[in-house]
């Protein structure tokens, strides 16, 4: 694997589903649309950091179809959520963890969770 920067927010994502399923609510897949799921890197870095595989599908109009599911679902048009999302969203490429890279980027992780402890008091001064 070549030496790449992995993005603080791919870090911060592993953060949140690590708490998420310290609390109870584990995570398998993860589903990406917008323009950071259009690059294969990214969506890639982002595999490798969570160990998590990236769905992406076919639209990239997340807004438009989740507004649209909820009115069909609201006027009887389709059962519910769950058999809406199955007969309208397609599919269109996925990401599979690369093993060997997670592990250098564990290290990374370690070190963001450090800056992070050691930062997070600061957070509500800058407004976060």
């Amino acid at each position: 694997m070549t030496r790449q920067r992995p993005a603080g927010c791919a870090l911060a994502l592993q953060h949140n589903l690590k708490t998420a399923g310290e609390n109870g609510v584990p995570i398998h897949t993860l589903h990406s649309v917008g323009g950071a799921a259009n690059s294969v890197l990214w969506t890639q870095i982002k595999a490798d950091i969570t160990g998590k595989v990236f769905k992406i599908p076919s639209s990239d109009a997340a807004t438009t179809l989740g507004a649209a599911i909820l009115a069909g679902v609201g006027t009887g048009v389709y059962r519910n959520c769950e058999d809406t999302v199955q007969r309208t969203v397609r599919i269109h490429r996925e990401q599979i963890p690369n093993l060997e890279h997670q592990q250098v980027y564990k290290q990374v992780y370690d070190v963001y969770l450090e800056t992070y402890d050691k930062l997070k008091d600061v957070f509500p001064k800058m407004g976060w």
